[in-house]
């Protein structure tokens, strides 16, 4: 990894985020395009076929990485909460716990999930939810492994998965406040780790317009400036996931399935495959519209420059040897073009060397100081 190193305007020299480089040539860092996960989590439905198709589909649609979520029901939830009854028309089951456990993949499944997403030539990773589920993915080698805003606050997790100096993290950081975020970052340093990354989220499935909150990703930005930050999206539409892009948002995860319809509590705030595919299309050129930052005239500019591009002009004869002065020259389109019309004010009181004509377009050659 390489540290970049920027100058802000007061002339302060502050580190930039390193890149974090996560196999098949993705990297995550300020001069890559967005790292954009195609969030699975649980709409595969707990089959496996399905989760496959999701893959494959995703890798069409031109994603960089699919993820999953991993981690067990008793180390996630006391007994109480997995017996509370959870009959509605999202639900597997009428208990919680016996809901969640038809969503979940056993480890061969996992691995050969894994298996899959190699085949297709497509980065997967996951979600920890608890320690042990860290310590499978850990072996499982995946690009990074992502913490999600439920367990933002999950001290033992994050001490063990902070520990692991080899392995990328990412972090969202939904339900929680600034206070909570800067806790995190700072424990993440402690370990000494600079390939982590935080995610701005709501964690409201669909996110209401009002709570998104994209400028919090200017605010991780300058609060921040030495980690990448993204933005973990839960809204219907992908509007505001464009704005997390042009406000610099390095890494996008977006949940996805086959059918908006279908049952679960994430579908409904999912992208279709469709949407997938434009979205991915409309972040690339939203990518290359935003440019270097730099002000100055492309190649593309010069027809029209070259068409109304502003001269000094003549407002009358002016006679060799002549000291110009202020009522003998304006500003106009002219052709061919002179003298750019900003410096119309420098002419004035400069010596003529040859006759100008009412209407040229003066030269550089046909004037100099006195």
């Amino acid at each position: 990894m390489s540290t970049i190193a920027s100058t802000s305007a007061e002339g302060k020299t502050s580190s930039l985020p390193e890149d974090i480089h996560l196999g098949l040539g993705k990297c995550i860092g300020p001069a890559h395009p967005a790292f954009f996960i195609a969030e699975i989590g649980q709409n595969h439905q707990g089959d496996f076929t399905l989760a496959c198709e999701l893959i494959k589909r995703s890798k069409l649609a031109g994603v960089d990485c699919v993820k999953f979520q991993r981690g067990h029901l008793e180390h996630k939830f006391t007994p109480e909460a997995l017996h509370r009854s959870y009959d509605n028309d999202r639900s597997w089951a009428t208990l919680y716990g016996e809901h969640k456990r038809v969503l979940d993949f056993t480890t061969q499944e996992f691995k050969r999930l894994k298996d899959y997403a190699d085949s297709q030539d497509i980065l997967m990773s996951s979600s920890a939810m608890d320690v042990d589920a860290a310590k499978f993915l850990l072996q499982m080698q995946l690009p990074f492994i992502k913490i999600g805003s439920g367990d933002i606050n999950n001290g033992e997790l994050l001490d063990y998965i902070g520990k692991q100096s080899n392995v990328n993290l990412i972090l969202s950081t939904g339900m929680c406040n600034m206070s909570d975020v800067i806790n995190v970052y700072d424990r993440m340093k402690s370990f000494q780790r600079p390939n982590f990354a935080l995610l701005h989220c709501t964690s409201a499935y669909p996110t209401p317009i009002h709570a998104i909150n994209l400028n919090v990703i200017t605010t991780y930005k300058n609060r921040f400036p030495d980690i990448n930050v993204g933005y973990s999206g839960h809204e219907q539409g992908f509007v505001s996931t464009l704005g997390a892009i042009a406000l610099g948002a390095k890494i996008i995860e977006r949940h996805v399935t086959l059918d908006k319809t279908m049952k679960g509590a994430d579908h409904s705030c999912s992208l279709n495959l469709k949407d997938l595919q434009d979205l991915m299309s409309q972040i690339r050129i939203l990518e290359a519209s935003l440019g270097s930052g730099i002000k100055e005239m492309p190649q593309c500019e010069l027809e029209c420059y070259h068409k109304l591009g502003k001269s000094v002009v003549a407002t009358t004869n002016i006679p060799l040897g002549c000291v110009i002065e202020p009522s003998q020259v304006t500003v106009k389109v002219a052709t061919p073009q002179g003298i750019d019309g900003t410096a119309l004010d420098s002419l004035i009181g400069k010596l003529s060397l040859v006759d100008i004509e009412k209407e040229d377009a003066l030269q550089s050659w046909m004037v100099q100081p006195i």
